[in-house]
């Protein structure tokens, strides 16, 4: 799939960083993954999330992000943010799911800095990190969902 095919779909809702284990079907809408490296199935896209995503302001209904802003730095994060930000239309709505390193099972590896477990888990996520990071964005309606 490339950006002019995905431009020719109404609604366009996009799966970021799903790599491989991005599935087409969240849900009962067609999300098209975009990732540096995608499944080969066509309902995907090669693209580093860290550059511009090459489609128009406000064209997007929905986006999905489902672990991996982790395997990012917070700058990047934040670039992540603005140009999700840009893309959505009005009222379109974003879903974030990260693991939060504060919890009491990995809360060792927060104080280390590093987790083993993970080695390209580069942030170590976790609910202040994300909250503050989310209100120094544009987005101004956001819920936390914490499990």
């Amino acid at each position: 799939m490339d950006w002019l095919e995905i431009l020719t779909k109404d609604p366009i809702y996009l799966n970021l960083g799903g790599g491989s284990n991005c599935h087409p079907r969240v849900g009962y809408e067609d999300y098209i993954s975009v990732d540096l490296n995608p499944p080969r199935e066509g309902w995907a896209v090669r693209h580093d999330l860290r550059s511009p995503i090459p489609l128009p302001d406000g064209s997007v209904t929905r986006i999905l992000s489902e672990d991996f802003m982790e395997h990012i730095r917070p700058e990047e994060i934040k670039q992540v943010l603005a140009e999700c930000f840009r893309l959505l239309k009005r009222g379109g709505m974003m879903r974030i799911g990260i693991p939060d390193y504060n919890n009491p099972k990995d809360r060792p590896y927060l104080r280390k800095g590093s987790d083993p477990r993970f080695p390209t888990h580069i942030t170590l996520t976790n609910y202040k990190l994300m909250k503050d990071i989310i209100e120094e964005s544009r987005f101004s309606r956001y819920k936390f969902y914490h499990y």
